[in-house]
């Protein structure tokens, strides 16, 4: 929101601003619910050394945070310019401010499967008792955000939707070393895709 005010124009941070409260609807009753839920069971599996069982309880539950964000982003993408104008475009905050809280929250919903795999893997992680490469990446991803997003709004001109575009793109890279790392720390037998599809 900062970078917005800043960067781009004072009112650009309400943009971020509603796009982010959009989100947290859908990963509070997708994503972080299921992550909360399998906890308890991935601590219990991770403090036993029963690797393939952990290995099998992440996938299964990244299997079905998917299925249910990636449907989850795709229609909040889609009816997002109908809510904001609904709830959202009167007074001062006009059409256009509606477009791009829009696009906005487009560019940040898109990222929503990430973000959930992601809070899944670093509570897998947790469960092995490795805290460390969760916050080392963590603080990586900040200044690659920060890069990514000034390229996308300075560089290639995309407005405030750069902003969260560069902040779904960390999610995507997050996750992936997220997911590189948890599997060296837990060795086991390879899941295939038919576990995912659970």
């Amino acid at each position: 929101q900062s970078i917005a005010f800043f960067v781009i124009a004072p009112e650009a941070n309400s943009h971020v601003f509603l796009a982010n409260r959009l989100l947290l609807f859908p990963h509070a009753i997708t994503s972080l619910a299921l992550a909360t839920a399998a906890f308890p069971k991935m601590v219990v599996l991770g403090s036993n050394a029963q690797n393939d069982d952990l290995r099998h309880k992440v996938n299964d539950t990244i299997g079905l945070t998917l299925w249910l964000t990636i449907p989850a982003s795709i229609g909040l993408i889609l009816v997002s310019s109908e809510f904001i104008d609904l709830f959202f475009a009167h007074g001062r905050f006009t059409d256009e401010d509606a477009r791009w809280s829009s696009l906005t929250t487009a560019t940040l919903v898109a990222g929503l499967p990430f973000i959930g795999a992601g809070q899944l893997y670093v509570r897998a992680m947790i469960s092995l008792s490795n805290r460390r490469t969760p916050a080392i990446l963590a603080a990586w991803m900040v200044p690659l955000n920060l890069l990514l997003s000034l390229g996308f709004v300075l560089g290639l001109g995309m407005g405030v939707p750069g902003l969260t575009l560069g902040s779904s793109v960390c999610a995507l890279l997050n996750v992936i070393l997220l997911k590189r790392s948890f599997h060296a720390l837990c060795p086991g037998k390879s899941i295939g895709l038919k576990s995912l599809a659970h």
